[in-house]
């Protein structure tokens, strides 16, 4: 069913509110939900919502307890292109949103700035916020995280990693470029998608405790693990998520180095190299011979990263309008109670 986008802001909104956080932090909180359901993004938009609950209420379910009212975010240590910023166990979506607008405002005199981010709580969210917003300021943004373990490394059958997304974005002349996705072949969002609909998963993207593929969200859930894509490759780029944001920040490392959800990105300039004018021609003539290249047979279009996602946005925005699911709008208004 189709509700007015102001319809699904204030329900989410209501929601954020029930949990104990305050007005600027619900606000916060509520628009990387909302930019994620504009986006198309549902592994992190309204059907998020219980498991974000189960965060802030069960403590210790995601691995590191979020404190709703804690200690203000600080800054551990700052140098000319740098912040490395102590969550003080607040949720990751309120950490997120201040050290990026913080690096936002260094950016402009340094040109470069790398932000490490520790003793965050569940989760950053939607990132490909971030990358939109730092592509529309003529940014690059380069960002991975990490997260308590859902994911198995190639070869093994214990959950040792998160899903470690990795998030990128190049500004163009038109739609940015955004790479946003998991290491792993499906997400933890979409893994509860499947869960609470009772639907199989897609082939070869879980296995239960014995190393076997499974497409029972439950069974994946409780004892199994989700999967690198790419086999070795994509469980190789997990565990550089690993030493990037949870080393290199102070946070978690798998099981053997306790900690919170770490953070590391990297925001710059791109004219420390070249003309924002010269980078984008260059960039837009790219995307273009990517679209007009030979295809395959079937295939209609080429798309680049980001594309689909940002046409998705833009005609929400246009007609005012997203497509929610009934079900899952009763659960939430039921779970709202």
């Amino acid at each position: 069913m189709k509700l007015k986008i102001s319809e699904v802001k204030d329900l989410i909104n209501s929601f954020i509110k029930k949990l104990g956080f305050n007005d600027e932090e619900t606000e916060i909180i509520s628009n990387n939900f909302l930019e994620a359901e504009l986006s198309g993004k549902k592994s992190h938009g309204l059907g998020n919502l219980f498991w974000y609950k189960r965060a802030v209420t069960v403590k210790g379910s995601s691995g590191y307890e979020i404190v709703v009212d804690s200690q203000p975010i600080e800054i551990t240590k700052e140098t000319p292109i740098s912040l490395h910023v102590d969550g003080n166990h607040k949720t990751g979506l309120l950490v997120m949103k201040k050290a990026f607008d913080m690096a936002v405002d260094k950016v402009k005199q340094s040109k470069v700035v790398l932000v490490g981010l520790h003793n965050t709580s569940p989760s950053t969210g939607f990132v490909g916020n971030y990358a939109r917003q730092a592509t529309e300021k003529n940014l690059i943004f380069l960002c991975w995280n990490n997260s308590n373990g859902r994911d198995a490394p190639f070869g093994s059958v214990q959950k040792l990693y998160g899903t470690d997304p990795i998030t990128i974005g190049i500004p163009t002349n038109n739609s940015p470029i955004i790479l946003d996705m998991a290491t792993s072949k499906i997400t933890v969002g979409q893994l509860m998608n499947y869960q609470r609909d009772k639907r199989p998963l897609p082939p070869e993207s879980a296995i239960d405790a014995k190393g076997n593929f499974t497409t029972d969200a439950e069974l994946a859930w409780i004892e199994g693990a989700l999967i690198p894509f790419g086999g070795y490759k994509g469980s190789g780029l997990t565990f550089i998520g690993e030493m990037l944001a949870g080393a290199l920040t102070g946070s978690r490392v798998g099981y053997s180095v306790p900690g919170g959800w770490g953070t590391f990105f990297i925001l710059f300039d791109p004219t420390i190299f070249r003309s924002i004018e010269e980078f984008k021609k260059d960039i837009d003539t790219a995307i273009a011979e990517l679209k007009n290249s030979k295809k395959r047979e079937g295939v209609k279009e080429i798309f680049y990263p980001g594309e689909k996602s940002q046409k998705i946005r833009q005609e929400n925005l246009n007609n005012g309008f997203i497509e929610v699911d009934e079900n899952l709008l009763n659960e939430i208004k039921e779970e709202m109670k």
